[in-house]
């Protein structure tokens, strides 16, 4: 039976559309799933390594004030892939240490715990090897520590849901007119039993990371003693082999009978070790359980937090709404700091020496602070609109708009933990290149009642080892040194005030010289306590070293018997299709069909830039699919994978 070209053409391409399908199920090896695996165990977890690069393109915190935004020309550099700052958290037991305590405990007359006691190890980035005695000691401190927190927090909760039955009683008995003072009561002390939860199980994580990294270092130290052991073991082996051979040359008596004394002997020796071993092996066991014990009560523990977090930003959220609904109808002067010229900051800093404050900021802290800077734009987008339009007067439409907001926030929580996570590396490798000093000075000055007041000045020193570009600098500062932003005086006009709290943000296009920043605070304040203000810069590019996009780890796909039978069943398909067209089809004589339409005029890209074109692309996208302009907009920044810049630039041309 003869095949018509078309026939044969269709099979053709259907076979090629089958052939990448096939090659990539093939092609999925043992190695590739290493490599899989290798990357998501190196994605942004808390934990650094050599996979994930830092980004110049993810989502660089919205900044409100488009003023204060560079002109950026970022987007034409070229780009160089480099690996984030690699930081060992692991702990490390020098080679001499194991050594000679494994010879302590194949001497016997001591514990394997008490020999461990003394060994020296190094955890995480000191700088000296410390004591495994100290470490034990100092992780039971942090524990006890911690246990007290979780307690002290657990019975403030208590007390607050206590309080809500009380208040929700007073609500049934209560007039109407004295019951929305009784509400705000009732929410009140709804928040203040989440959020004490929240620092309960916060201690409890804390708590567990301390067990578990003491636990880590037992481990680690077992697996290197048991190393050592084993070598001695092989040593002890190889002598008395040696011995043997040398029996079984040796003839004369007594030099037989010396050297059967000393296999004796050395076989004694040889069980003893490997007594040990035994011993050490069983412990090493039994600590790896209880660290692999330790690690699944964290992961839970981290989610338990994690759903803590979220119902907090939520009730955030819904407080959030209904002020912003009161504030609409009933106009509040809101808090507002004092901006001065810089002169006043001078003339203090040049009157007297500044003293020196500790002004690292902890990973875990910086990251608290760009949740909120994250918070605070979804709260905005989220909260903003809906108050503009919402009816004071209408309670349940208000109820109704508070859960919306709820539920918009839970979808929006996994996109956000993805932009604190890209920027919570931004940061770190900011910080790494960049050294930062402050200093506190105390003075005095007037009131606007002419009294005579102490204010504390605190500047700041940002120096960088390489020129950056685009830097945010972030001021988280506690309630506890500033009740909110009206405590604060400024000395430039260059902030901007994200919460009240206080969350200020400085914007700099670059930074290429040692920069200066000066705030005062309304009062005196302890240099300790001025340790608690945390500040976190973030770069979204430094001279020689390109902060890259972070490459997402591919989720492996499971295989399922579909998908491994649809090649297989398509093939008979190909076999039938061909038969059709060459039975049923015109053929290759059938008369030829003219085109009704015009040819398609080829032309170039209107928008020059690729990256541009496909953000251009999702956003028509998205639009044909019903999603409207601003929520579009929200997702795309909030999502970071194109630069801000350019998506506001695609709406423009669209």
């Amino acid at each position: 039976m003869a095949f018509s070209k078309r026939s044969i053409a269709v099979a053709v391409i259907l076979l090629l559309l089958l052939i990448p399908a096939m090659a990539q199920r093939l092609a999925t090896t043992d190695a590739e799933k290493a490599n899989i695996q290798q990357r998501q165990s190196a994605a942004p977890s808390g934990r650094q390594g050599n996979a994930a690069l830092l980004p110049p393109q993810a989502a660089h915190t919205p900044i409100f004030s488009e003023v204060l935004k560079p002109s950026s020309q970022r987007d034409a550099l070229a780009t160089i892939k480099i690996p984030a700052p690699e930081i060992s958290q692991k702990p490390v037991v020098a080679e001499e240490a194991a050594a000679e305590t494994a010879r302590t405990i194949i001497g016997g007359g001591v514990t394997v715990s008490d020999a461990l006691s003394n060994i020296e190890v190094t955890v995480g980035q000191e700088a000296a090897p410390r004591n495994m005695g100290d470490i034990r000691e100092e992780a039971r401190a942090q524990i006890r520590s911690q246990e007290e927190q979780r307690n002290e927090q657990n019975r403030i909760a208590e007390e607050a849901r206590v309080k809500q039955d009380v208040v929700k009683a007073q609500i049934e008995q209560a007039p109407e007119g004295e019951q929305p003072a009784l509400k705000k009561q009732l929410e009140e002390a709804a928040r203040m039993e989440l959020e004490a939860k929240k620092r309960a199980e916060e201690a409890d994580k804390k708590r567990l990371e301390a067990e578990t990294r003491t636990k880590e270092a037992e481990v680690n130290a077992l697996q290197k003693v048991e190393g050592k052991i084993r070598e001695e073991l092989s040593k002890e082996e190889e002598k008395q082999t040696e011995l043997q051979n040398t029996l079984a040359t040796v003839q004369d008596a007594a030099q037989r009978q010396q050297i059967q004394e000393q296999l004796e002997t050395m076989q004694q020796t040889v069980e003893t070790v490997r007594a040990r071993q035994d011993e050490i092996g069983a412990v090493k066991e039994e600590h790896q359980q209880q660290q692999q014990q330790l690690e699944q009560q964290l992961e839970e523990k981290t989610k338990d937090v994690a759903d803590l977090k979220g119902e907090e930003f939520k009730q955030k959220a819904r407080e959030e709404f209904f002020g912003a609904v009161e504030k609409k109808t009933q106009p509040l002067p809101s808090a507002a700091p004092e901006t001065r010229g810089v002169e006043r900051a001078l003339e203090v800093i040049s009157a007297q020496p500044g003293t020196s404050i500790n002004a690292e900021t902890s990973r875990e802290t910086a990251r608290n602070v760009l949740e909120n800077v994250q918070q605070k734009i979804v709260l905005r987008e989220v909260v903003q609109q809906r108050a503009e339009t919402a009816d004071a007067a209408n309670i349940v439409q208000l109820e109704a708009e508070a859960q919306k907001i709820g539920e918009e926030i839970e979808q929006r929580r996994q996109a956000m933990g993805r932009a604190v996570d890209v920027l919570g590396q931004k940061a770190a490798f900011t910080q790494a290149n960049l050294r930062i000093e402050k200093e506190a000075r105390v003075f005095e000055e007037s009131d606007e009642q002419g009294q005579m007041r102490e204010n504390t000045l605190v500047t700041i020193t940002f120096t960088p080892e390489n020129p950056m570009e685009d830097v945010s600098i972030y001021e988280g500062i506690p309630k506890e040194v500033a009740s909110d932003i009206s405590q604060l005086i400024f000395y430039s006009d260059n902030y901007e005030i994200i919460e009240s709290d206080p969350l200020i943000v400085w914007h700099f296009a670059e930074i290429r010289e040692p920069v200066n920043l000066a705030y005062a605070i309304r009062q005196k304040i302890a240099p300790e306590s001025l340790e608690t203000v945390a500040t976190v810069a973030v770069a979204e590019k430094i001279t020689g070293l390109q902060i890259l996009e972070i490459i997402e780890p591919k989720q492996e796909q499971e295989e399922s018997l579909l998908g491994i039978l649809l090649p297989a069943l398509l093939i008979p398909l190909i076999g039938i299709i061909v038969v059709y067209f060459n039975r049923f089809g015109p053929g290759e004589h059938a008369p030829p069909v003219q085109p009704s339409l015009p040819p398609v005029q080829r032309s170039g890209n209107p928008i020059g830039n690729p990256t541009l074109l496909r953000v251009a692309g999702t956003i028509s996208y998205l639009r044909r699919k019903g999603y409207r302009d601003e929520d579009i907009r929200s997702e795309l920044l909030l999502r970071g994978k194109y630069p801000r810049s350019m998506v506001l630039e695609a709406f423009k041309k669209k």
